[in-house]
Formats: structure tokens, sequence, C-alpha cells
């Protein structure tokens, strides 16, 4: 399985990460915003939303909202709103609150599993 990518500034976060993906067994790869675009290099792409400055925030979730991705797409924040939420699912995007072991659970099971990811993981 390809690497998972996780875009954050969060130094915490990151190493949070590495441990929830070493202990499902993926290779994680730490993005920040000056990285290019993933373009098909990663299995799923993980969005740290509350690391980022509101604007790039608002950026990234634009673009989670009209973009289409040809990987598993997962974002985490407190501060999504639920209208922001249920849009995001219907994307496609699996949304969590909290950068935790269920929000991979679910990226390895959408990845290994045939079938539409429908964004749902219960915390």
């Amino acid at each position: 399985m390809s690497a998972i990518g996780f875009y954050s500034i969060d130094e915490v976060n990151q190493s949070i990460a590495h441990q929830l993906a070493e202990r499902c067994g993926v290779r994680l790869q730490c993005l920040s915003p000056k990285d290019p675009p993933p373009n098909g290099q990663y299995a799923a792409v993980v969005y740290d939303l509350d690391a980022f400055s509101l604007p790039h925030r608002h950026q990234i979730l634009t673009s989670l909202l009209s973009e289409t991705s040809d990987a598993v797409v997962a974002c985490h924040s407190y501060d999504l709103k639920s209208e922001e939420i249920t849009a995001l699912r219907r994307c496609g995007v699996v949304v969590t609150r909290r950068l935790g072991q269920c929000l991979f659970r679910k990226l390895l099971a959408i990845l290994t599993e045939p079938g539409e990811p429908d964004g749902q993981v219960d915390e």
C-alpha cells in the first residue's frame, strides 16, 4: 500500500500521526503547505485543518468540496460546523473532530475494502 500524506504544520500532530500510522502498519509522509499537491502520490491524504490559518483552512475546505481526488481524503478539526461536516462527507471526505486511531482505521478500511467511502466515522 502507498503511504498516507499528512498535511500539517503542527509538530505535535505530525508526531501523533506517525505513531498512529505505524500502529496500523502504514507509512506516513508529513507535508506542508509549501509542498506541491499530491497528484496521486499517496493512497490517502489527511488534512489537519486546525493547524492552518483561517484563510488557508478556508482554501483547503473549498478545494476539498470542489475537487475530486484519486486518493482517499480525510480531515480532522474541532472547529468544523455541522453543515461543513455534512458537505464534506457528501463529497466522500472522511471527517473526524480529532486526530485518532479511529481516523486511521477508517482510512485502512476504505483502502482495503471495495466500495465507495462514506466519510462516516464514529469517534
